[in-house]
């Protein structure tokens, strides 16, 4: 395997070294101003590779898995010279639970099915309101990931991802009103007439312009508007910021930082 390879070659100098390969195969779809902008398909490729040479980390990443994979090494062996104390090891392998990211149906949809959902998805806005400007985005994603470890980690991954979104602007006079919906993940079964209902939902509640006299209001926030409620915690919680000391977070592990009512769960395999 590639990746073993890698780090096979950065071992020769590295006290550690951990390498991660990306293929991925991309069809996107979209419209602009309600006509058809965009239907191709690419492959991307690339590779990164992270080492650790006396206790410091370097880093170096490559698309070109053909011919730069002694290039990618050595950059990332001379980063090393300049990079910031190692505070860690790479992991070894380990037992984790399975998590289904791959659809087989995603694999068959065509670029013809994808041009023929953001068309109906279009229609569906201009048959609520010709005036609408429509933007509409259908993508098909199927990746593969290669990893490996100085310290015996290595693994293949597969995953698949398909996401479609609609949404439009409505101008009138000096009044510029947008609204859209979207939905994506790893399966090909997204009611994609349903997205273009939402957003169609989303202009008729929107758009009677009223006014309002200055003072406290209440304030509903809707289901999407939750990520910028929890924006503070998602900063909070990233690692990179704990390390640093720049999370609020820092030093807070065990103790009490909400209302015992505040329940936040991440589980990609909920029972």
């Amino acid at each position: 395997m590639l990746a073993s390879k890698i780090v096979e070659k950065a071992m020769r100098k590295a006290q550690g070294a951990q390498v991660s390969i990306d293929i991925s195969d991309v069809t996107e779809v979209s419209y602009e101003h309600d006509r058809l902008k965009k239907a191709n398909s690419s492959q991307k490729s690339t590779c990164v590779l992270k080492v650790i040479v006396n206790e410091k980390v370097g880093t170096s990443r490559t698309t070109d898995l053909n011919g730069d994979i002694d290039g990618v090494v050595d950059r990332a062996l001379d980063a090393a010279a300049f990079g910031s104390k190692a505070h860690f090891v790479f992991p070894g392998p380990s037992d984790a639970k399975e998590v289904k990211i791959y659809d087989d149906a995603v694999l068959s949809v065509s670029r013809e099915e994808m041009v023929d959902v953001g068309r109906n998805m279009v229609d569906v806005i201009k048959d609520y309101n010709k005036d609408i400007l429509v933007y509409a985005g259908v993508e098909k994603r199927v990746s593969t990931r290669f990893f490996a470890n100085s310290a015996g980690a290595a693994f293949k991954e597969e995953r698949t991802g398909y996401s479609v979104r609609v949404g439009g602007e409505l101008v009138r006079g000096t009044d510029i009103l947008w609204a859209g919906h979207g939905f994506g993940w790893c399966k090909r079964d997204i009611a994609h007439e349903t997205i273009a209902l939402k957003a169609v939902d989303l202009f008729r509640k929107a758009e009677r312009i009223v006014s309002v006299n200055s003072g406290e209001m209440p304030v509903i926030f809707m289901p999407e508007g939750v990520i910028v409620i929890f924006l503070a915690l998602q900063l909070g919680f990233n690692g990179k910021n704990v390390f640093l000391g720049s999370s609020p977070l820092k030093n807070k592990l065990r103790k009490k930082i909400a209302d015992e009512r505040i329940c936040i769960k991440d589980d990609p395999m909920p029972s």
